[in-house]
């Protein structure tokens, strides 16, 4: 699977440049740790869910562990940026071959206050029947996705040269707005 590629608009393939998998289910984190910690050069990182905003969106190492490194992502901030996104309309690229009950997941939780010592707290809480696979995969895909410190004007100018295009200089055309300045 590392080494699969996905259909892409500019080319014909494109592969995956990081990931992290899930290692917080207390069931398969031995085999996650052996799968990822030889793979950490090729960006295939073992991480786990922290709740709060307390290690921001990039996933923050933590020491080492049975021979490789366990990262942390800070799952309410990136599922709050996500769900701020979605809400207010702005562009996340699905595929159109994703059925139904994968977007059901991606929807699987709720943004809740709650009040402890008199402090606001705001967590996500599942929603009763729900699974969240789909939500998970999209949180630690954008955490990875931090960790890839990429040019992505380059990468689309390479991705169109490669197929011969010649519309890589070409951008899409931007409105101004007479306020901002």
């Amino acid at each position: 699977m590392l080494q699969w590629g996905w259909k892409h608009a500019l080319r014909d393939t494109i592969g995956l440049d990081a990931s992290i998998v899930d290692s917080s289910d207390g069931k398969t984190m031995e085999r996650v740790y052996a799968f990822c910690f030889p793979r950490l050069r090729l960006k295939i990182m073992a991480g786990k869910g922290v709740a709060g905003n307390r290690h921001g969106w990039k996933p923050q190492r933590h020491g080492q562990r049975r021979g490789g490194r366990l990262h942390m992502v800070a799952v309410e901030g990136i599922k709050s940026h996500l769900i701020a996104r979605l809400s207010r309309g702005h562009t996340i690229r699905f595929s159109k071959d994703l059925p139904l009950v994968w977007f059901e997941q991606l929807a699987s939780e709720c943004l809740v206050v709650r009040y402890s010592r008199g402090q606001q707290t705001r967590l996500f809480e599942r929603i009763p029947g729900r699974e969240a696979e789909a939500l998970d995969c999209v949180v630690y895909g954008f955490a990875a996705r931090q960790l890839v410190h990429a040019n992505w004007l380059r990468r689309r100018d390479h991705l169109c040269q490669v197929e011969g295009r010649s519309d890589a200089g070409k951008s899409n055309r931007v409105i101004r707005s007479s306020w901002m300045v």
